[in-house]
């Protein structure tokens, strides 16, 4: 990812930040919230230093906060309980989310631990949380 020093530390940052309130978060909606913000510094950074990478990086990460937030808003609406967050599924996002931040900070390639967060959202999808429970899919 090619980004100014400043703008890699702002981002690298922010992400920190938001593991710190989503791992003493409790409810799972709120721990959602706390992650729209990394999607949201990505693009922001668009304006100042278009990179492709982190265009992907938006999009995965966009792709699981609206993933994650339809699976919990139907859960609390009582539309769709049968599926729910897989015990752990917090932290192994968290620990992704830390391992993002630290390889965006040592500039090394982050595609690998985007499509680890990319199938960890997948889960919270019916197929998913199918693929999940035969254990053909795992975190």
């Amino acid at each position: 990812m090619e980004l100014p020093s400043d703008l890699r530390s702002k981002l690298v940052r922010e992400i920190r930040f938001v593991v710190e309130r989503m791992r003493t978060e409790t409810e799972p909606r709120t721990k959602i919230y706390y992650l729209s913000a990394v999607h949201g510094e990505m693009f922001r950074i668009f304006n100042l230093n278009f990179d492709r990478q982190l265009l992907f990086a938006h999009n995965v990460l966009n792709y699981t906060y609206q993933t994650m937030k339809a699976r919990a808003d139907a859960i609390v609406l009582g539309r769709d309980t049968l599926i729910d967050f897989p015990d752990g599924f917090f932290d192994r996002l968290c620990d992704y989310l830390e391992r993002l931040a630290s390889m965006i900070e040592e500039n090394q390639n982050v595609y690998p631990i985007l499509q680890d967060i990319s199938c960890l959202a997948y889960i919270t999808t019916g197929n998913g949380y199918y693929l999940y429970q035969k254990e053909t899919l795992r975190f």
